[in-house]
């Protein structure tokens, strides 16, 4: 519940985050981007996978999506994704 107290909501999608409970579509997280800053919360989203190359080729448009439903932070688990 968004009234709960929280300040951050941490999700994630399967193919870059790493154990989470639950992962979301592109259409879920844009929804729950909405949510969460109408709320005046902060979206924290999980990149920490580690990337293999098959990966790496494809993390461009999905960081680019995260800039689009403005994300406040990501999480990284493999440095490569700095370079991307």
């Amino acid at each position: 519940r968004l009234e709960a107290g929280v300040v951050r909501f941490y999700v994630g999608e399967k193919d870059f985050g790493l154990s989470l409970p639950t992962s979301f579509s592109y259409d879920q997280l844009r929804e729950i981007a909405k949510l969460v800053h109408d709320a005046g919360k902060e979206l924290i989203v999980a990149v920490n996978a580690l990337m293999h190359q098959d990966m790496m080729d494809r993390i461009k448009p999905f960081l680019d999506f995260l800039e689009e439903i403005k994300t406040d932070y990501i999480t990284i688990g493999d440095a490569g994704v700095f370079y991307v």
